[in-house]
């Protein structure tokens, strides 16, 4: 299979490139919607219109998938995905196992519009990227709401 992800040398020289499409380890050539790093150098991309995350090795060959998803980060060993459609994020395992969601649609306090982005801080803190509300909102761990 060919290489998702686009490899260039240390002097910038393009060595070889993605290839799209829905099958394990491609993507969707419009929509990468985003990817994390693990501890271990595994990759996480977020395949925005193939509505999945896909985890690959270091050395770029596929691992798994799963999910729907908007953008990716990892904390804790988790893998957190913007949901952008259904205006949540969600929690997995690092294999992919659901562990929970949080946000709803809506303009208060817990609630997203279009969860675009997520970053996880060191402190556990998730961080999401709320479009249709033009903000950032901050989800502390073992509380509700933003």
């Amino acid at each position: 299979m060919a290489p998702m992800i686009s490899l260039y040398s240390a002097s910038a020289a393009y060595r070889s490139g993605p290839s799209a499409g829905r099958d394990r380890g491609r993507v969707n050539s419009r929509t990468p919607g985003g990817g994390a790093v693990a501890a271990n150098g595994d990759l996480y991309v977020a395949d925005f219109y193939n509505q999945r995350v896909q985890r690959l090795r270091p050395d770029d060959t596929f691992f798994r998938q799963w999910g729907t998803t908007g953008k990716v980060g990892i904390g804790a060993g988790n893998v957190f995905a913007a949901d952008f459609y259904n205006h949540r994020v969600q929690k997995f395992s690092p294999n992919g196992a659901f562990l929970t969601t949080f946000g709803d649609k809506g303009e208060g306090p817990g609630r997203l519009m279009y969860a675009m982005g997520v970053a996880v801080a060191a402190d556990g803190s998730v961080f999401v990227t709320d479009f249709g509300n033009h903000r950032i909102t901050k989800w502390r761990p073992g509380k509700t709401g933003g």
